[in-house]
């Protein structure tokens, strides 16, 4: 194998210690990418599976994107018409526009050792709005390790209290969109907090 970027080298170096307890511990090594879109995450998450899978490591590696946890476009066109006020909520892309029940499940699966099929989002359907495939990735039992990158992966929804006083301050996208399209966003990346804890 080639040598690994330095980025990568980086990561690898990082995660050394953690690599060396997965033979005794009872639960895959999760490891979370963040990023905005375009800055990388996926490349470096294909490196990153790439270098895991490979020796010296030799590890089973699952793979998740959080745009695979789209909501249907069934219910994102629901969504979208029970929120006709809110921008944030007519496309997918914000906390909200996930389905955590399923994202709960694919987690708590792999957590487990049990197998489980992660889902495949396809942006391209119905022209470009996305709908989720039918066909997944097959994990049949127990991974050493596991990868899930989002822009939005560890965000954290803040107080009610600094939310607004940030919105009054003017920090952000005042002028776009009121405070309570800001609030339901804000709401709903709580319960994300349960799968990137």
């Amino acid at each position: 194998m080639a040598s690994p970027s330095p980025l990568l080298a980086h990561i690898l170096t990082f995660l050394r210690p953690h690599l060396a307890s997965l033979p005794k511990r009872a639960a895959p090594l999760f490891i979370a990418l963040s990023g905005p879109q375009g800055s990388g995450k996926t490349t470096v998450t294909t490196a990153l599976a790439s270098a895991l899978r490979s020796a010296p490591h030799s590890l089973s590696v699952a793979v998740l994107s959080i745009d695979d946890l789209y909501l249907t476009n069934a219910e994102q066109t629901a969504l979208a018409a029970s929120n006709p006020g809110n921008p944030l909520l007519q496309h997918r892309g914000v906390p909200g526009t996930h389905d955590l029940p399923l994202a709960r499940s694919v987690f708590s699966s792999l957590k487990n050792g049990s197998e489980v099929t992660l889902p495949v989002y396809d942006k391209s359907a119905f022209s470009g709005a996305g709908d989720r495939s039918r066909i997944g990735v097959n994990v049949p039992g127990r991974v050493g390790v596991v990868l899930f990158e989002g822009w939005c992966v560890g965000f954290r929804a803040l107080a009610a209290d600094a939310l607004e006083a940030r919105y009054v301050r003017g920090t952000g996208v005042v002028g776009k969109h009121t405070l309570g399209n800001l609030v339901a966003m804000n709401t709903a990346l709580e319960g994300y907090d349960e799968i990137t804890e």
